[in-house]
């Protein structure tokens, strides 16, 4: 990992001015925890968590009585109507660090309330249209609870799950994408579900889910590649708001990531310059994975972004 000399020296080279190098250095920061080489063969072996057990529970018996009327029995908070029950899906998902449960539906507003109630407390915020799910790394299970008393131990009562909403990944048209509506609805759910499992790997591995661009970029370049079969920077760009780099298209989701960090528009120039760098050099990864696409090569490669900067990727 670059020292902070040398990402001074890159940040000058993208244009990053003085009085704007504090922020960008502690944005661009990477915080993620560097795995021992004598840990890596181990990661891939993990169990699932205790609450992968539970929320198979859930699933078995939403088998017989619909999963909304399961969560309603053992959440008491999802006792408020919504628009389209049962287009309401629950999933266990395998993910590169274990079973992860996903709640999926197609309804946007269904997605917007279920977000809102499970990761917002219930807050009226807004959720941006070019965001399409959410990684929830520090759910409160009463159910779990009761059944097992408070105790200090939160891996024992604290779920971790996903929500997916159905619809065109980053708010992108297929039309735009260059594929049928068919198509790149199946993609973008795979490419959402990826994403969100991203973040659950760095949050159980390393300790860390942000909404930074780092994570992010990470997260996108691991979910088109499970997508698409190959890494393809037009298609973040795209979802960014960079296809027409150097102008930015409003509404992109890098704004969602940024626009509350720096002081200065300059500083937020730099960063589009970073990612547009970014997404071109991470297809220099496309080989790795498409000799061998297997969990050990994903594994691989997602840990050797996670211990990069943003700086570095950029010009690696």
């Amino acid at each position: 990992m670059l020292d902070e000399a040398s990402r001074k020296k890159i940040l000058t080279e993208f244009g990053a001015k003085n009085e704007d190098m504090v922020q960008l250095l502690e944005y661009n920061r990477n915080v993620f925890k560097k795995v021992r080489e004598s840990e890596k063969s181990t990661i891939e072996l993990y169990k699932d968590e205790a609450f992968a057990e539970v929320w198979q529970g859930y699933l078995n018996e939403s088998k017989e009585v619909g999963v909304f009327e399961v969560l309603k029995k053992y959440f008491p908070q999802l006792n408020f109507p919504i628009e389209a029950p049962m287009q309401l899906k629950l999933y266990l998902h395998s993910s590169l660090s274990g079973r992860i449960p996903i709640l999926y539906t197609s309804c946007r507003p269904d997605f917007e309330t279920l977000s809102r109630v499970l990761s917002m407390k219930n807050e009226p915020l807004e959720i941006p249209d070019s965001t399409g799910a959410f990684f929830i790394k520090g759910y409160n299970n009463w159910n779990r609870i009761k059944a097992q008393g408070i105790i200090p131990q939160k891996h024992l009562y604290q779920d971790k799950l996903i929500i997916l909403s159905g619809g065109f990944y980053s708010n992108i048209s297929s039309e735009v994408m260059g594929l049928s509506d068919e198509e790149w609805e199946k993609l973008s759910f795979i490419i959402r579900r990826e994403h969100e499992c991203t973040h659950y790997f760095t949050q159980r591995i390393y300790g860390f889910a942000r909404n930074n661009l780092l994570d992010e970029l990470i997260a996108d370049f691991m979910g088109i590649v499970e997508a698409k079969g190959e890494f393809c920077a037009a298609w973040l760009l795209k979802f960014m708001g960079l296809e027409g780099y150097p102008k930015y298209r409003k509404g992109g989701r890098l704004e969602n990531y940024i626009s509350k960090s720096f002081n200065s528009e300059e500083a937020s120039v730099v960063m589009q310059r970073l990612v547009w760098q970014a997404a071109h050099n991470l297809e220099k990864l496309n080989i790795s994975l498409s000799i061998n696409n297997s969990r050990a090569a994903k594994l691989d490669v997602l840990s050797r972004l996670c211990n990069m900067t943003l700086e570095e990727i950029a010009v690696f």
